[in-house]
């Protein structure tokens, strides 16, 4: 990747981490938009219904090892460790 826009990645997200956790994903840790169906109440609901289909399409069973490549402020490692015992390593460039 170009060292350029490496340190402007960097720097956005650095700067906006805070806003994240000011506005955004509280306990969720998400920083993604979520899943909505039917069943979804509130945005919590939409951001961990997100996590648990991704798991289920990635077939993450109960204390599997995952890489969590970009995983930002560790929101779906988080959620994949306390809800199905994985054991994830999350790497991010900021």
């Amino acid at each position: 990747m170009n060292e350029v826009y490496r340190k402007k990645i960097e720097d956005y997200y650095d700067y906006t981490l805070n806003f994240y956790k000011l506005f955004w994903h509280g306990d969720t840790r998400a920083v993604h938009y979520g899943i909505w169906d039917e069943q979804t109440k509130n945005l919590r609901d939409a951001l961990f219904d997100m996590n648990k289909f991704l798991a289920e399409k990635a077939n993450i069973r109960r204390g599997e090892k995952v890489l969590d490549a970009g995983c930002g402020v560790g929101g779906s490692a988080f959620w994949l460790v306390e809800n199905l015992g994985a054991q994830v390593v999350g790497i991010t460039i900021s």
